[in-house]
């Protein structure tokens, strides 16, 4: 399924695709294309909640646990809705490997 919705996008040109950058760093991150997951995260704005959120995930995938837990403390603190649970859960899932490796919060 995602591996049609990356070809979609890539077969589309530019000036039809409009703002899609968090779908395209989506994708990636389905396909754990990691490293073009981050690129196409770049293109969203830096205030992009779901784009934080996603960015968040990967650095959890990447084991870059500290820019995780700062994304996901930041995410706490400046928004709130239906996810606020998963978020949560997230964040201390990170805070937890970072207490693993010797770094306290």
């Amino acid at each position: 399924m995602y591996d049609d919705a990356l070809t979609l996008l890539k077969k589309t040109p530019p000036s039809q695709m409009g703002e899609c950058a968090f779908d395209r760093a989506y994708i990636f991150y389905r396909l754990e294309k990691n490293d073009e997951a981050l690129e196409a995260l770049e293109a969203c704005d830096p205030k992009d909640f779901r784009a934080l959120e996603l960015k968040a995930q990967l650095c959890y995938r990447l084991d870059r646990f500290q820019e995780a837990y700062d994304i996901f403390r930041d995410l706490l603190r400046n928004h709130s809705d239906s996810y606020d649970d998963e978020r949560k859960a997230n964040y201390l899932a990170v805070q937890a490997q970072l207490e693993a490796i010797g770094v306290k919060q």
